[in-house]
């Protein structure tokens, strides 16, 4: 199995869950009767069972083979696509969220796994095909909101419904050719355990990853909260919302491939993530201290870029410490750590608003060519910065 079948299977999976993220809420009230505080439910019961599931996904893979776990959780999606499709009551429309959470992160943490297995120890390889997946994901989920504005506009929730199940199954097809062409049967682990304690001798490099990770992973899982927050009270233009949020997904689709490559630097990605975090503060401020619609698409621009740093810089980080025999493990494992993490610092994220909101002042008399400017220089200082250490690192290997 070719890590193109793979990234491309990947590609189509995020735009059947986009389209169906971006029109579920609607199809949950207008054809099933649900209330609000219902579908709302529908969608943490998706959520949880997609970040708790990571860990025992990651197991199951090492135990019985990635392909046949990337497999299984096609057929789930498929499955749970096409019973929503039958407008279902309430009891089957909560299963098949939860079954969309799982299928989705078997799949995804079982296909890192079988790229970082597919480079053969290269980690420059290894950190090429994960950006790739990285990039490839964010280009569907950039194309499914838009298939979901078709949807809602013609209300047809059951076809949409029935051609992401088809297109699933479609899209799995090469991977159970491949599964098969290869043999079923693959080379297990003795992992039984569902344990943190699994993930090997590198268990300590890997929680200090982690540790290092947690405030600035969770402030690059912010935009959604930021963004609207400010064009809806600060700037009164939440329509400008999407327009910030499209430049953000563009800027992340451009500069994954090139952060991959130039992110493999062991020994800085700590400090990368404490210049993230750093940046992510100075963002927050700055959106307060200038509430200006070109200055905050500005700004989206900018955290763009952080979230293409933090997000290549803690799955390098897994590929530089990565284990040859748990690697599924490993994956599902920082899934779950940084769920939890983000889940805790998006809760202080409001607060941290709200104070902003009654402590800061939108600055006057300050000619805004002056910031912008100073916003370019820093995001091209950034990317030096990068460039030039990853060049260092590839002279001393």
């Amino acid at each position: 199995m070719s890590p193109m079948h793979i990234i491309v299977r990947r590609c189509g999976s995020a735009i059947t869950y986009a389209l169906f993220i971006s029109i579920y809420f609607n199809f949950l009230q207008d054809q099933l009767g649900w209330d609000a505080d219902s579908a709302s439910l529908f969608y943490s019961f998706l959520l949880f069972s997609n970040q708790v599931f990571a860990l025992p996904a990651g197991i199951f893979g090492d135990r019985f083979g990635f392909k046949p776990m990337m497999v299984v959780g096609c057929i789930i999606d498929a499955i749970c696509y096409l019973a929503l499709a039958t407008s279902p009551g309430v009891f089957v429309a909560i299963s098949a969220a939860v079954g969309i959470g799982i299928g989705g992160c078997l799949f995804s943490t079982n296909a890192r796994a079988e790229l970082l297995t597919a480079s053969h120890g290269n980690k420059r390889e290894a950190a090429r095909q994960q950006g790739r997946f990285l990039r490839w994901t964010n280009v569907g989920s950039l194309i499914g909101p838009v298939l979901g504005l078709l949807v809602l506009q013609h209300n047809n929730y059951t076809l949409a419904l029935s051609v992401s199940a088809a297109f699933e199954v479609a899209l799995s097809i090469p991977l159970i050719l491949g599964w098969l062409r290869g043999g079923t049967r693959e080379k297990s682990s003795k992992i039984t355990k569902l344990t943190l304690l699994d993930i090997g001798p590198q268990r300590k490099s890997f929680i200090k990853l982690h540790l290092w990770a947690f405030i600035p992973v969770g402030l690059a899982s912010s935009a959604p909260i930021l963004f609207p927050y400010i064009f809806t009270n600060v700037v009164s233009s939440p329509d400008d919302n999407s327009i910030a949020q499209l430049i953000r997904n563009i800027v992340v689709i451009v500069l994954q491939s090139w952060a991959s490559q130039a992110l493999l630097i062991e020994g800085k990605l700590s400090r990368i993530l404490i210049a993230c975090s750093m940046l992510t503060f100075c963002i927050f401020i700055l959106a307060f201290l200038f509430p200006y619609n070109s200055m905050i698409f500005g700004l989206s621009a900018l955290f763009g870029l952080i979230q293409v740093f933090t997000t290549t810089a803690i799955y390098n980080g897994i590929v530089l410490i990565g284990s040859t025999e748990r690697q599924a493990t490993f994956f599902g494992a920082s899934k779950l750590l940084l769920s939890a993490s983000t889940f805790i610092v998006l809760q202080a994220i409001p607060l941290l608003m709200i104070w902003l909101s009654q402590n800061i002042q939108p600055l006057s008399g300050v000619p805004l060519h002056s910031v912008q400017l100073v916003i370019g220089m820093l995001v091209l200082g950034c990317i030096a910065v990068i460039s030039h250490s990853g060049r260092l690192q590839k002279d001393e290997s």
